[in-house]
């Protein structure tokens, strides 16, 4: 099944994300920090990111490049959120 991890540091929008990429029989793993997400994913995980571009520690920005590195499999989408506020 597969897993849709949604990455930002606002409740709200991590919300309104999981129910805008509503996808039966999907598992939503919902997180506030890129540095959870990171800690951790494997190779064991399945699904896709959607993450916040924006957020303070690791932005998305910073993320990015490690995330590819550490989960080359997972298909990507980063947005603003200040679009979505």
């Amino acid at each position: 099944m597969p897993t849709i991890h949604v990455i930002d540091d606002n409740h709200d929008v991590r919300e309104r994300l999981v129910r805008f990429w509503r996808i039966p029989d999907a598992v939503y793993a919902p997180m506030r920090r890129q540095r959870i997400f990171l800690s951790e994913a494997d190779n064991e995980i399945r699904g896709c990111v959607i993450a916040d571009l924006r957020m303070p520690g690791m932005s998305g920005f910073d993320a990015y490049g490690r995330d590819r590195r550490t989960t080359p499999w997972a298909p990507r989408h980063h947005h603003d959120g200040r679009q979505l506020r």
